[in-house]
């Protein structure tokens, strides 16, 4: 108080007493050192379940205290007493000096090592001989069995550790599964998948489409789970053992092989664990869900996978072995996305690869065949030159066209009328497809507009596309037909691959319609004894009746009078079937007559003499002349002597014998026949060349002599008069012609065929330049002598 209040004396005095005052405070009360925490800093060292520092006895442990007036010179006492005179008294420790000292930051190093306590004893501090109290965090605890530093058990320590990894594994593989499958993708396998698939697919569309909200809910549950791995394994394990098990650990389990996994198997492990992809959006809803919406106002709505045309053509092609999508619908597919892009020139017929008709063209016999053999159902007609098309000619149109009359085109065109369409070079092929799918126009002409310099513009055609052209780019692949030939991998044209016209027009078919077939096979086997199931079966008979064994006779032939199918006393080896039409039948020397009418039948004892085996001429006794156009089967004695055959052959490919009737003839001798059709053709074939080379078949009285009046109905065939083709027969003598027989083909066509008489008669034959070697033989007494188109 002296001090404080000044004092009566002077200066001097007052700073003496201060000196004496600071210097008391400093040795005593006022500068006592005073604890206010500590820091063990050893690996000997860790926390226990009481907020008690544990330190293992026996160990040298780094302690760092931290309060006031600590300096180098302070004393640490470790006791286990909790009173202020403990440290007088006894303790454990003496005479610590720090070893390292702040005097800046109030804190001090001091080396110990406590021995000498018993285990799980606690020791207080005491600084310069002062106890700094009881308080958990200003005591140690002595253990010997060793420090754990956890708060958890080893074995629970290793359970969640492994539970962690699980949870990194999902996380890091729904990362890559359930992003990759983004909503266009999850629709189409809700449509377009299995039932499973179709399930696991609305289960996940319904997180999934909140696209940045899941990703961050997956982000932050992977990251979590790994942090807390690596703090985990800190404790388990120290130092670099603890880097290197947690990065392998979470590298191989919790990323490589759960990314692995879910790429093949998203869907499934996705829809699986959907459950606890809910849990993890609700506890990170208030971080995840705030952030996914500020992505979701940068970056944009996420779409998903949108393919344009050629990365969806690419994908196709790269993915074709992985699919289940054939190679044919692949190809076809890829024609359809790439067929917008094509244009008209791209798949058109050039201009010169293009079969075209001039408007002055006459349809006689050469040109129709002509047009028959181009194996083209629509044809450009161009007047002049082919830059200028005028018209479209349908081959149908010709159907009732003569080629006898020899019709100017222009005719034909002008009647029918039909409208050729043109379009551009650079027209997309779409819109032809649907001009054509309109059905007014199957075949475009396409043309382009050419301005040369100085001059007007005007248009060139270029070729032509149809409906085909376009349907084979769409398919990627050529559409064959018979009469296509294709020569280069950019053009093709039409060749002549089925039977010349000629050809057939000479083939062996018969006339009869199917009705008229019909009736001839039920009458035939019901009513003609030759006929029967005894002698000829029906599948014979119905090959029979598909020859040519049918032929009409004119109303003018009839009328002239001077044709007879039949003469009394005259040799006649065949028989005779009225289909249609009326006959006059004269009998005996009294000339008795009568008319026959449709299904009467005449020389019915030429067969009886044939499945007989007496195989004598038959002479008739009456006479048969038309009266009427008329149709008849004329069949002889070797054509029913082939059926025979073919009829015994059939019969014994079957094991069994014809009931009843005459003894069969034997089969042919020769290559053994393979079915009961290839010996009727066999036995056929013979039976046709023996009536051609006997002189006494008198059915040569009816095809040939009498100027081949009874002949194939008109549209079969080919009148000598034809302008490129005419035969000439000159005969010297009408008795030798009488007795003679004479043939013209099959049918009666006109052109290289056999010309065959059993006597020497004159012919003269001439021939167009087209042939040059018109083959002709003639056949006498057995000797053939080729005779060129110049005699």
């Amino acid at each position: 108080r002296h001090w404080m209040a000044g004092g009566h004396s002077g200066y001097y005095k007052h700073a003496g007493l201060t000196v004496v005052l600071l210097l008391f405070f400093r040795g005593g009360v006022l500068c006592q050192p005073r604890l206010v925490t500590f820091r063990p800093t050893t690996e000997f060292a860790a926390a226990s379940s009481d907020g008690i520092i544990a330190v293992q006895g026996g160990k040298a442990i780094n302690l760092t205290l931290f309060g006031d007036n600590i300096t180098n010179e302070t004393v640490l006492h470790l006791t286990p007493w909790q009173n202020d005179t403990a440290c007088n008294r006894y303790h454990v420790v003496e005479t610590i000096i720090p070893r390292t000292w702040s005097p800046a930051d109030n804190f001090a190093v001091f080396s110990v090592s406590v021995d000498g306590v018993s285990s799980g004893a606690i020791l207080h501090f005491c600084l310069d001989g002062a106890h700094q109290g009881n308080a958990t965090w200003k005591s140690l605890r002595v253990n010997y069995t060793g420090v754990s530093s956890s708060l958890l058990p080893l074995p629970l320590q290793i359970i969640i550790l492994l539970l962690l990894l699980c949870f990194s594994a999902l996380f890091s593989g729904l990362n890559l599964g359930l992003m990759s499958l983004d909503p266009t993708t999850l629709k189409i396998i809700m449509k377009s998948g299995t039932p499973r698939q179709k399930l696991c697919a609305r289960l996940i569309y319904r997180v999934r489409r909140y696209g940045n909200y899941l990703l961050c809910t997956i982000l932050f549950g992977n990251v979590a789970v790994n942090s807390t791995i690596t703090i985990l394994l800190d404790d388990i394990v120290t130092g670099a053992i603890a880097v290197v098990v947690a990065t392998v650990c979470i590298v191989i389990f919790g990323e490589i092989i759960p990314q692995a996994v879910c790429s093949r198997h998203g869907l499934i492990i996705g829809a699986a664990t959907i459950w606890i992809t809910y849990i993890f959006m609700f506890l990170t809803f208030p971080i995840a869900f705030p952030l996914s919406l500020i992505l979701n106002l940068i970056l944009g709505k996420e779409v998903g996978a949108v393919y344009k045309r050629d990365q969806l053509l690419e994908l196709l092609q790269v993915t074709q072995e992985h699919h289940d999508i054939a190679k044919d619908e692949v190809e076809l597919i890829s024609g359809v996305l790439a067929f917008k892009k094509k244009k008209a020139e791209d798949v058109m017929t050039k201009l010169g690869d293009v079969y075209c008709l001039d408007i002055d063209t006459i349809l006689n016999y050469s040109k129709m065949r002509e047009i028959y053999n181009s194996g083209y159902s629509r044809i450009p007609v161009y007047e002049g030159t082919p830059q200028k098309m005028v018209g479209l000619l349908y081959a149908r149109d010709l159907a009732f066209i003569d080629a006898d009359e020899a019709t100017p085109l222009k005719n034909i065109v002008q009647f029918y009328n039909h409208t050729l369409h043109f379009v551009f070079s650079d027209a997309p092929l779409d819109d032809l497809l649907r001009v054509f799918s309109e059905g007014t126009h199957h075949l475009s002409i396409v043309q382009r507009v050419v301005s040369p310099p100085s001059q007007d513009p005007y248009y060139e055609i270029l070729g032509l596309v149809t409906l085909e052209d376009v349907l084979e780019e769409i398919l990627q692949r050529e559409i064959k037909d018979e009469t296509d030939q294709f020569e280069t991998t950019t053009s093709k044209s039409h060749t002549q691959k089925q039977a010349d016209m000629g050809d057939f027009l000479r083939s062996d078919v018969s006339i009869l319609s199917s009705q008229q077939k019909l009736a001839a096979l039920q009458f035939l086997s019901e009513s003609v004894e030759a006929f029967s199931d005894k002698h000829i079966s029906k599948s014979v008979l119905k090959k029979l009746l598909q020859k040519d064994i049918a032929r009409d006779i004119a109303q003018q032939d009839a009328e002239s009078g001077d044709l007879y199918l039949y003469k009394s006393g005259v040799v006649a080896n065949y028989f005779v079937l009225l289909l249609e039409g009326c006959v006059e039948v004269t009998i005996g020397r009294e000339g008795m007559s009568f008319e026959g009418r449709a299904f009467s039948y005449y020389g019915h004892q030429v067969l009886v003499d044939a499945y007989g085996g007496t195989g004598s001429q038959y002479h008739p006794d009456f006479s048969v002349r038309p009266l009427t156009a008329c149709v008849i089967l004329i069949v002889t004695f070797n054509q029913y002597v082939a059926a025979l055959k073919a009829t015994s052959f059939e019969l014994e490919r079957r094991g069994s014998a014809p009931g009843g009737g005459g003894p069969l003839l034997p089969t042919a001798g020769g290559a053994t026949p393979t079915s009961a059709t290839d010996h009727f053709l066999s036995e056929w074939q013979k039976a046709v060349s023996e009536d051609h080379n006997t002189e006494g078949s008198k059915l040569a009285t009816i095809i040939g002599v009498l100027h081949q009046k009874i002949r194939a109905p008109k549209r079969f065939r080919h009148k000598s008069k034809a302008p490129d083709k005419q035969v000439l027969l000159a005969r010297e003598e009408e008795e030798s012609v009488a007795s003679g027989h004479l043939e013209l083909g099959a049918m009666g066509t006109m052109s290289a065929d056999t010309l065959a008489v059993p006597a020497p008669v004159p012919i003269v034959v001439m021939s167009s330049e087209e042939d040059k070697d018109f083959p002709v033989w003639f056949k006498s007494g057995g000797r053939q002598n080729n005779v060129p188109s110049s005699t």
